[in-house]
């Protein structure tokens, strides 16, 4: 009994290997399977999404998976309700097929164990209906499982009692998975052992895969399902520019002028014409007193003294690399460069700004 209850193998490092193609399953034309592809995304899957919605006739109509209750391994009651809000995987396993046994088994416990933490589990229902793929009972099965140590890894999700997929006496629970995908080939039957179908958290069918279908594209589907990726956020137009007022775009704009103070040049922003408050730039007569003021005797004595070094107070000065291209206005009497508006003759290069400098 200890070993119906749970099979413990070790897990494989190996990836699982791809799913065999068996040689003796029915013929398409008996309602079994082939290699042909035919619906879905993947060769070997088919998907709700491509389904007709149930008739309203259908007693099975509004129904999901957490509505139906099954027998475990011990043909004791068992509520499928317990997983809501899980994703389920749901398959008909048989531990002596030769050619799907070792394959789907691997598939199956390394997804478990991949994706179980986030919310996923496996309901293997053991069925002897494809190849006497699983003639004994349940105590059989679980010892046929452990002799397939260490190939398959560790089966330690829910096994449940025996069960028939097809026919008058079929569990209601495939029944009812089965109407809602078809297989690959457009048939409602299960044609052979390890086929695969993927429920959401709702308890709705959500895929179907063929006994061939490798482990990545079953993966691809539960990772779609624990981990939705949001819709691409819509795009929103950019506004256009609000039109400047009617003033502003009338106004010209600012101009530089270059004032030369000792060996520095002082570029301030200048207004438009004839205003001169706040940062305009001196006329010509407040530059020539100031030239008149720095070659008086009285400032070159002071300048003479080591102490009394003239300092000059600015609250912002722009420092200029100034190239000429001719020879600026001079003062007749002083000699020295005198102020005027913007010249042609100056190419200046802003190099930095000094802000509250003391000089």
């Amino acid at each position: 009994m200890e070993a119906r209850n749970r099979v413990s193998i070790s897990i494989l490092e190996a990836s699982a290997p791809a799913l065999s193609r068996s040689q003796h399953l029915p013929s398409a034309n008996n309602g079994g399977v082939n290699n042909s592809t035919s619906q879905g995304k993947a060769p070997n899957e088919t998907l709700a999404s491509n389904e007709p919605s149930p008739n309203s006739s259908d007693p099975n109509a509004n129904k999901t998976i957490f509505d139906f209750q099954v027998l475990n391994c011990f043909h004791e009651l068992y509520d499928l309700a317990q997983h809501k809000g899980s994703v389920v995987l749901i398959c008909n396993v048989a531990s002596k097929d030769k050619d799907f046994t070792e394959a789907g088994y691997t598939t199956l416990s390394k997804l478990y164990h991949k994706h179980h933490a986030e919310g996923f589990v496996v309901l293997a229902f053991p069925c002897n209906e494809f190849g006497s793929g699983e003639p004994g009972n349940e105590d059989e099965i679980a010892e046929n499982i452990s002799c397939l140590y260490p190939r398959i890894g560790e089966v330690d999700f829910p096994i449940m009692a025996k069960v028939e997929v097809n026919g008058d006496h079929a569990s209601p629970l495939f029944t009812f998975l089965k109407s809602r995908i078809r297989g690959t080939l457009g048939q409602t039957a299960i044609n052979w052992n390890f086929t695969v179908f993927v429920c959401d958290q709702a308890g709705v069918p959500f895929a179907r895969f063929a006994p061939e279908a490798s482990m990545a594209e079953i993966d691809a589907r539960i990772d779609e399902l624990l981990h939705p990726r949001p819709p691409p956020a819509p795009v929103v137009p950019a506004e256009p520019l609000a039109p400047l007022p009617a003033d502003a775009q009338q106004q010209p704009p600012p101009t530089k002028a270059v004032v030369s103070v000792g060996e520095i040049a002082v570029v301030e922003d200048s207004p438009t014409p004839n205003d001169f408050s706040g940062r305009a730039t001196p006329p010509p007569s407040v530059v020539a007193q100031h030239n008149a003021h720095e070659t008086s005797p009285a400032a070159k004595a002071t300048a003479a003294a080591p102490s009394a070094a003239p300092r000059l107070q600015v609250s912002a000065i722009t420092v200029t690399d100034v190239t000429s291209r001719g020879s600026p206005p001079k003062d007749e009497d002083t000699g020295s460069p005198v102020a005027s508006e913007l010249s042609s003759t100056l190419l200046c290069k802003t190099t930095g700004t000094l802000e509250g400098a003391d000089f």
